[in-house]
């Protein structure tokens, strides 16, 4: 994950994810998931960013 390589640089920023992967913008607005997606929403979480 480039979050956690770059963390330092992204907390308290606002940033835009610029991706062709529609699952990455859907994973933000889903309710019932996998274990799997839900550690990766709750990591993303803590971000400010937009996709």
């Amino acid at each position: 994950w480039a979050t956690s390589i770059f963390r330092q640089y992204l907390l308290g920023r606002h940033f835009l994810i610029e991706s062709d992967h529609q699952p990455l913008s859907w994973l933000s607005q889903v309710k019932d998931t996998n274990r799997k997606l839900l550690r990766w929403s709750l990591e993303l979480q803590e971000f400010d960013y937009e996709v």
